[in-house]
């Protein structure tokens, strides 16, 4: 059986989403400076202490270059499909 992004629609939105921040990592320059990437959220020696919780989840879309995007996008693509489809949109988020 093939499997299909639009069987998928979890896992689409979450590649599109991934996409736009990593274009806007690009542009903002932050692929080049870990200080820009901690002030668009990600995590930080101490962050829990600070009650910045907020960065458990913004860092999920944060990466550190071209490899590392296109590598957790790919891993994403080919696992969100099959874990989507096999467990259905609403789990496959909560996990």
């Amino acid at each position: 059986m093939r499997l299909r992004l639009s069987r998928a629609p979890a896992t689409a939105a979450l590649l599109a989403i991934i996409a736009i921040v990593f274009v806007f990592e690009w542009l903002s320059g932050a692929l080049w400076s870990d200080d820009a990437l901690v002030q668009m959220g990600a995590i930080v020696p101490g962050m829990l202490q600070r009650h910045q919780y907020w960065r458990i989840f913004t860092a999920m879309f944060l990466h550190g270059g071209v490899i590392h995007w296109a590598a957790n996008s790919w891993a994403l693509y080919q696992l969100g499909l099959l874990y989507e489809v096999m467990f259905g949109s609403m789990r496959f988020l909560l996990i």
